[in-house]
């Protein structure tokens, strides 16, 4: 009995990692521009890169939604507030330029196929 328990707890422990789907990450920058030098008034502009190909979803609202909310945000820890609601994480650099860059982990089963 001992052993068939064995033999079972080892099965369980090799096949649940068989079962994780291969996760991918992606990345988006968001540059914000202030109006007049004022910090107060901000505007908020996604850039996803060149190639669409690279940022499709199976769900093309999560991109729409993405690229609605975006621009009605005000401030910058409302961008920072909304970006981790939606599971992105904040992406420390170093460049000098301002930008805020966040990436998340997606499963290959939310992207399209051809990634």
């Amino acid at each position: 009995m001992k052993q068939f328990l064995f033999i079972q707890a080892i099965l369980i422990c090799v096949a649940i990692p068989s079962f994780a789907q291969k996760k991918v990450e992606k990345y988006c920058v968001i540059i914000p521009s202030f109006r007049s030098g004022n910090y107060n008034k901000v505007q908020f502009e996604l850039y996803h890169g060149k190639v669409d190909s690279l940022f499709s979803f199976k769900d093309s609202s999560f991109q729409v939604n993405l690229t609605n909310a975006i621009p009605t945000l005000k401030t910058i820890p409302d961008l920072l507030n909304y970006m981790g609601s939606q599971g992105w994480l904040f992406v420390p650099h170093e460049i000098r330029t301002y930008m805020l860059i966040f990436r998340k982990e997606f499963d290959q089963s939310e992207l399209k196929s051809s990634q």
